[in-house]
């Protein structure tokens, strides 16, 4: 075939390596007489006056003069011009296919926040063709066209890591926006899933974040929270036992995620995880479901210190909850990792009907000056409260850090007025102090504007940070808000008083 004076066009992910094989292979096919070959040397050579034509037939062409052939080919005047070309376009591939990686998948450090569904939708609107190149790009868009394509032409691609997260193609597709963001293209990545692990794809490939195993099962019950992936995995071989997703799984009211674990061998009392989590919740419902799979109330006291009655009635959880975990056989004189007691947690949180309801079950109810103070600060009883400080002299000074901490509770659940009068008899206003998150920091978290405008008024520091992870009370807001859009209407005047306060 004569070469034509339209150049050839390079592919959206060209690679000079390629073109050094395809030079390669056109000298070969001129040596053994190819006729096609043949005729691209003779008209490429002869028409740009590289050689004449009796010197076609006498000089010895080499792979210089093929790789000449193929940059005229593509219009260039050089080898050398041709593969600086090639080379530019190559690296604004990798580029593209990065900025996409970027913005479709979380980063390690990120906490899932970092780039946006959107901001990946409109790199695929600009550049269609891009997961077609690349099966990074390709697994996280849900291309399985594109993945069936590279998989036939090279299987070990399946297993291949790279992109900016230097992850396997499953990764990336288990954490993909796109896929969590689009519901109604689920068959599309479940197919793509398929043709990964057909190809030896690991369904328990994971990556560390921050100190973290994140793993593929993880990426799609806890982050996409798609069902239908989690049972393709399980049913894979992915470890049901996953403490990560099985904490996360119980954010969510639907429990299909948690259900299919379960159904796959998950041990609900291996740390007590699903329970614990599920109780920051108010949904009986699933409560009644995890103990009625097995779940044992007392099972998180090994592990996080505390039992699920500890953690109903911190988390304020209702009676029916509470009754449903005692008639369950819940340790009720169990006490916690600041040495409390289900009925002095109840005590210190005002919740009367729980303290009756383990007074009639048998519980102690003997409580000390520290619990009989917060439990009249809740109550909003003034006066009993500085009666008890005076009745005791040294009280607040001797108040333990895990104490203290029952302001920054009160402060978390908007007790305005609970706040006040525990900052009435002398109890400090960053609370336990030693980094630990303020009052200020709670009230910000949970968007309770009239408790920060109190601790805003009595003095609390806008600019104090907590030691875990350096924040400020306004970092804490605007984290919220990020985290739970939901949450964005309530948490927006708290971030405008604390950026008020941050400039006086």
């Amino acid at each position: 075939m004569a070469e034509t004076s339209r150049p050839r066009t390079l592919p959206v992910n060209p690679s000079i390596e390629q073109h050094k094989k395809q030079a390669k292979e056109l000298l070969n096919s001129f040596r053994a007489g190819d006729p096609s070959a043949v005729q691209r040397f003779r008209t490429t050579l002869l028409r740009m006056a590289h050689l004449t034509d009796e010197a076609m037939r006498t000089t010895r062409i080499k792979l210089s003069d093929a790789q000449y052939v193929i940059a005229r080919g593509h219009g260039f005047e050089s080898w050398p011009k041709f593969q600086k070309h090639v080379e530019s376009v190559a690296a604004a591939h990798r580029i593209a296919v990065n900025e996409f990686l970027d913005a479709v998948t979380p980063g390690p450090l990120e906490n899932h926040r970092m780039g946006t569904a959107d901001a990946a939708a409109a790199i695929l609107t600009d550049d269609p063709d891009l997961p077609a190149t690349d099966i990074f790009s390709a697994a996280a868009a849900g291309d399985a066209t594109s993945v069936e394509r590279m998989l036939t032409q090279d299987p070990k691609l399946a297993t291949s890591v790279g992109g900016p997260r230097n992850w396997e193609p499953l990764l990336y597709l288990s954490f993909s926006r796109l896929l969590k963001d689009n519901p109604a293209r689920t068959e599309d990545f479940l197919r793509t899933t398929r043709l990964l692990l057909a190809n030896g794809a690991n369904p328990n490939a994971f990556f560390d974040s921050n100190g973290e195993t994140e793993t593929v099962l993880y990426g799609a019950g806890g982050v996409a929270r798609n069902p239908a992936l989690v049972k393709l995995l399980l049913e894979s071989g992915a470890n049901a036992q996953d403490d990560d997703l099985e904490y996360h799984a119980a954010e969510y009211p639907d429990p299909s995620c948690l259900l299919l674990m379960i159904e796959h061998g998950l041990d609900l009392n291996k740390t007590g995880t699903s329970l614990l989590r599920k109780l920051d919740f108010e949904e009986p419902q699933n409560v009644k479901l995890l103990l009625d799979a097995g779940a044992d109330p007392n099972a998180g006291m090994g592990h996080w210190g505390e039992n699920a009655l500890h953690q109903a009635i911190i988390r304020g959880r209702s009676l029916e909850i509470v009754r449903m975990l005692i008639d369950r056989g819940v340790d009720t004189a169990a006490k916690n990792l600041d040495g409390k007691t289900p009925y002095e947690l109840a005590a210190g949180r005002g919740r009367a009907d729980i303290m009756e309801l383990l007074e009639g079950r048998g519980a102690r109810t003997e409580l000390s000056a520290a619990d009989r103070l917060f439990a009249a600060a809740v109550r909003g009883d003034a006066a009993e409260a500085r009666r008890i400080v005076d009745s005791n002299p040294g009280l607040v000074g001797s108040l333990s850090k895990s104490e203290l901490t029952g302001l920054v509770d009160a402060a978390a659940r908007g007790e305005t007025k609970a706040v006040a009068i525990l900052l009435d008899v002398g109890l400090p206003i960053a609370g336990p102090g030693d980094g630990q998150p303020t009052p200020l920091h709670q009230a910000a978290w949970y968007g309770r504007l009239d408790t920060l405008n109190l601790l805003l008024e009595r003095g609390a520091s806008p600019t104090i940070t907590e030691s875990n992870f350096g924040g400020t009370p306004l970092g804490w807001a605007k984290h919220a808000a990020e985290s739970d859009p939901a949450t964005a209407d309530r948490l927006a005047p708290v971030i405008d008083r604390l950026t008020e306060a941050m400039k006086t």
